[in-house]
């Protein structure tokens, strides 16, 4: 996987074939691909220190194909739990 880069003060110079603002999921999955490509990635994000857990809620099934196909669903589903069915309520709401 690609490095993060945490230290945005730093002098030392450096050199890399893409370099892309953002670790969210669009900046990572960029950056994954990339580097499956060979070509060498840095990210540069705001935070300075990574997530001890992710932020998402859930995966759509097109997710699950895509993590898929660059092999790293296999992690995901032994940590997860699937979920079958949803059932959203508001006690405020009237449906006329």
């Amino acid at each position: 996987m690609a490095q993060l880069t945490a230290n945005l003060t730093s002098t030392k110079e450096s050199f890399t074939d893409v370099l892309i603002i953002g670790a969210g999921p669009a900046g990572v999955m960029c950056a994954n691909a990339l580097n499956l490509a060979g070509i060498k990635v840095c990210i540069v994000d705001k935070r300075l220190i990574g997530l001890a857990a992710g932020q998402a809620d859930g995966c759509q099934p097109c997710t699950i194909v895509i993590l898929q196909s660059y092999g790293l669903v296999e992690n995901l589903l032994k940590r997860c739990q699937p979920v079958w069915k949803l059932i959203f309520w508001n006690p405020t709401l009237v449906l006329a």
